[in-house]
């Protein structure tokens, strides 16, 4: 059996905290045009998404790594 575990990029523009809670943490998302990687919800409702380099920024802001560490730290799973 052969299957992707990979998803495309889901169009994540007016989802609200709920709809967040139903994708896997490491899907891609696009929230009005700007491609990003999801990386959870913390007890707050902070929705985190480490956003691609957009052609207006010299360089991407930071890794995965830390920001997924902030989302666990804060109460995502």
């Amino acid at each position: 059996m052969s299957y992707s575990l990979f998803k495309p990029t889901i169009n994540a523009t007016g989802f609200d905290t709920e709809d967040f809670k139903r994708i896997k943490i490491g899907q891609w998302v696009s929230v009005f045009g700007a491609k990003g990687q999801y990386l959870g919800i913390t007890r707050a409702g902070v929705v985190t998404i480490n956003y691609n380099k957009a052609p207006d920024m010299k360089r991407q802001f930071t890794s995965n790594r830390p920001l997924r560490e902030f989302a666990k730290l804060h109460g995502s799973k």
